[in-house]
């Protein structure tokens, strides 16, 4: 198996932080910007946006506002120390030559996750916004047999937060055969998946042989 991968923080930098922009989204900051801490975590921001912000559950707006003055969620997002991607692509490719691709943005109106697999006689389409899960068969026409089925969604990561913490006490309570618990070997792949795409990322998106990793 191996793998290559691209990406930068190329947007978020200070040289592109509009005139005149205050440090702090709270201090004054007059622009019109879709990145705007107040909008994000007051006026449109979710319960765990909120929650981060302010440090417990169920803040006030009086409370997040305070959170935003002092704490790292209030400063202009084009002048942190921030030195995580705002974009990357990371291609794969697996045994009897199956490929993958993973995309991640942060220029999208869409705070979601979704999946495509595409078989040799079908293919599953699924998303988190809206919560579907599509089903198409490859017959006569290419979308002629298809199915939808939707989903409910739930909070932390679309359930999984709750599932992984359910499982843990489970096992810890004794239950070592509870479902949702992963191999070790599993997880440990997936971590190493994502140290050698870093490490490919920052040689310039130089191919790395899984086995020589």
């Amino acid at each position: 198996m191996r793998l290559s991968s691209f990406g930068s923080l190329s947007y978020f930098r200070k040289e592109n932080s509009p005139k005149d922009a205050p440090a702090r989204c709270t201090d004054g900051c007059l622009i019109d910007c879709p990145y705007d801490a107040r909008k994000v975590y007051i006026e449109h921001g979710n319960e765990w946006f909120r929650s981060v912000a302010a440090g417990r559950a169920s803040p006030t707006d009086a409370e997040v506002e305070s959170a935003l003055k002092s704490g790292p969620y209030g400063r202009c997002v084009y002048q942190c120390d921030n030195n995580v991607v705002d974009h990357q692509v990371v291609s794969m490719e697996f045994e009897d030559s199956i490929t993958a691709i993973f995309s991640m943005s942060g220029f999208t109106p869409d705070c979601s996750r979704s999946i495509k697999v595409m078989g040799t006689k079908g293919q599953i389409k699924a998303h988190t916004v809206p919560h579907t899960i599509e089903v198409s068969k490859f017959v006569t026409h290419p979308y002629l047999e298809s199915r939808t089925i939707a989903f409910q969604d739930l909070d932390g990561h679309s359930g999984g937060d709750a599932g992984i913490m359910q499982s843990f006490c489970a096992y810890i309570k004794g239950d070592i055969n509870t479902s949702g618990i992963t191999d070790i070997g599993i997880s440990t792949e997936n971590h190493l998946l994502c140290f050698a795409a870093e490490q490919s990322r920052l040689n310039n998106g130089a191919v790395v042989e899984m086995n020589d990793f």
